[in-house]
């Protein structure tokens, strides 16, 4: 039986290699236990507060508490001035640069 420890492992190796979390499915088959099995232990080490998550029940939702993700804020802006439909110089970006800090704010805030 794999221990809560080796599943924890299993998930931080994984976030830094691919830099978003493993699915169950994936954590079992990378630890060589049942599905059931590493549940149990993701839902203890969310008890424990040695994982987080702010979609509960969701695939890939964990985060490591004192993890830092990347963002591309490059690739950020090009998706919320496509959501607005403005290309970056008409009236609709004027409050661009001041949108995209609170943006970059509340994402720090997230830990995203």
């Amino acid at each position: 039986m794999k221990t809560k420890e080796t599943v924890k492992q299993v998930i931080v190796d994984y976030i830094q290699e691919y830099d978003y979390a493993p699915s169950i499915r994936e954590i079992a088959d990378i630890a060589y236990c049942a599905q059931s099995t590493a549940h149990q232990y993701v839902r203890e080490l969310l008890r424990s507060g040695e994982l987080e998550t702010s979609h509960p029940g969701m695939p890939r939702a964990l985060r490591l508490p004192e993890r830092r993700y990347r963002i591309d804020s490059r690739a950020l802006k090009e998706v919320i001035v496509g959501l607005a439909g403005c290309d970056g110089e008409d009236d609709y970006a004027r409050g661009w640069d001041d949108a995209f800090e609170a943006i970059m704010r509340a994402m720090d805030k997230m830990r995203i």
